[in-house]
C-alpha cells in the first residue's frame, strides 16, 4: 500500500490528511505529508532569511548580483525605509549626525552608498545600499532624524 488519502464527507480528497502506511510510499505523497505536518518550516525559513539580512549577509547572493533592485528592496524592508522615485528616506531616530558616516564604494559591477553608524550606545552598524545603474551623482541629507538619500 503506497498511502491512503482521507476523503471528506463531500467525497473530495484532502491532501493535508494524507497518511502513509506500509513500506511502499509514493514520493509525492510523502513530500506533501512532510510539509503539511511541519508547517513551521516556512516560519523557520523566513526567520533565517531575516537573520541573514540583519547580520548583513544578504541571502541569494547570485540573485542580488544579477538583480540589484532586489537587494535594494531587501534593505528598504530591513531599514524600515521609504523608497522614493529619486532615492530613499531612512529613519535614524536616536542617531547623532556625528556618529553617522556616508561614503561611496564600488566593486567591479556596482556602485554603493555605504552607511556606517558608530557610537558607544549602538556599537557599529554598516550597510551598503546599491545605487541604480544609471546613477552618476547622489546626495545625502540628515534632517529631523531621517537620512535622505537622493540620486
Amino acid at each position: 500500500m503506497s498511502g491512503k488519502e482521507m476523503v471528506d464527507s463531500d467525497g473530495s480528497k484532502d491532501p493535508s490528511k494524507v497518511t502513509s502506511t506500509g513500506l511502499n510510499h509514493d514520493v509525492q505523497n510523502l513530500h506533501e505529508e512532510f510539509h503539511n505536518i511541519n508547517q513551521h518550516l516556512a516560519e523557520v525559513r523566513e526567520l533565517h532569511t531575516k537573520h541573514l539580512v540583519t547580520a548583513g549577509m544578504i541571502p541569494e547572493t547570485h540573485i542580488a548580483k544579477t538583480n540589484p533592485e532586489r537587494t535594494l528592496d531587501w534593505l528598504v524592508a530591513e531599514l524600515n525605509a521609504v523608497k522614493n522615485p529619486d532615492g530613499l528616506t531612512i529613519p535614524m531616530k536616536g542617531v547623532k549626525q556625528q556618529d553617522l558616516k556616508v561614503t561611496e564604494t564600488s566593486d567591479e559591477n556596482q556602485k554603493f552608498v555605504q552607511i556606517s553608524i558608530s557610537s558607544d550606545s549602538i556599537g557599529e552598524f554598516t550597510r551598503k545600499i546599491p545605487l541604480p545603474e544609471a546613477t552618476s551623482d547622489w546626495s545625502v541629507k540628515f534632517v529631523d532624524g531621517n537620512l535622505r538619500l537622493r540620486w
